[in-house]
């Protein structure tokens, strides 16, 4: 009666609009990660990983989507770094490992994309909660089209969202400040 699509189907549809998105981001400036221990593409275990990179003056600023298996979420996460020294080009960091970038202490800074409204103004917070705006999540169907219209919206949201990453950077920003690092992620005091 209800369509139905497999859970691989699903992971593979999710790790499309993630695709279909990227150039967006790609736009404002991010690159593949250059770091050797960084996934493009399907892990080791089976979901999809994918990080990236940004030099904004000093900063080094890293994006890392994560989306799983049997669940319909597309997981971002934006953190921060002053790297020292202070690379003059992303590719100067290429064949470094930078592991340490998503183990503690580097990681306590990392902020959800699609949670940040969490840190702006009550009202926001009440609305987003309530009906789940600017999730970044593929929300149940039961039709084909139905499917379909999630798929595209999804995919709009990233789109509009990756168009305005500086906002969600410069939120960062205002909640956090970066833990200054060597390239390998070591942090500095």
């Amino acid at each position: 009666m209800f369509y139905k699509v497999s859970a691989k189907n699903l992971l593979s549809i999710r790790n499309n609009i993630l695709l279909n998105a990227i150039p967006t981001l790609e736009e404002q400036g991010f690159e593949k990660s250059p770091f050797t221990s960084s996934w493009y593409g399907r892990n080791n275990l089976g979901d999809f990983s994918y990080y990236f990179a940004r030099l904004s003056n000093s900063c080094l600023e890293l994006i890392h989507f994560h989306i799983c298996r049997g669940d319909r979420w597309i997981q971002g996460y934006l953190n921060i770094f002053e790297l020292s020294p202070i690379p003059k080009t992303l590719s100067e960091l290429k064949g470094v490992k930078g592991m340490a970038f998503n183990l503690p202490p580097d990681n306590l800074t990392r902020i959800r994309l699609d949670d940040m409204y969490l840190y702006e103004n009550r009202f926001r917070i009440f609305i987003t909660e309530i009906f789940g705006i600017n999730e970044y999540k593929l929300k149940s169907f039961y039709t084909k089209s139905g499917l379909v219209r999630r798929q595209q919206k999804l995919e709009n949201l990233l789109k509009r969202e990756f168009k305005n990453i500086d906002l969600k950077v410069e939120l960062w920003h205002k909640i956090h400040k970066p833990m200054k690092t060597d390239w390998d992620g070591n942090p500095i005091s």
